[in-house]
């Protein structure tokens, strides 16, 4: 079983786009990811690694 891990993030996107948040399946080799974004409350968020510039673990 793997752990529920949340990964404290920040995602910067290609159309300038910043969403700071927190994912539990990041993973470089696939094509999607969820974020829980923080300044929307929380709410769970798709990101598609192709609109993605930069993604940094704090």
């Amino acid at each position: 079983m793997i752990p529920n891990i949340e990964n404290k993030v920040v995602v910067h996107f290609r159309d300038a786009r910043i969403v700071k948040g927190y994912t539990y399946d990041f993973n470089p080799n696939k094509e999607t990811f969820h974020v829980a974004n923080v300044q929307n409350g929380r709410e769970i968020i798709e990101v598609t690694t192709s609109q993605v510039k930069a993604v940094f673990f704090r």
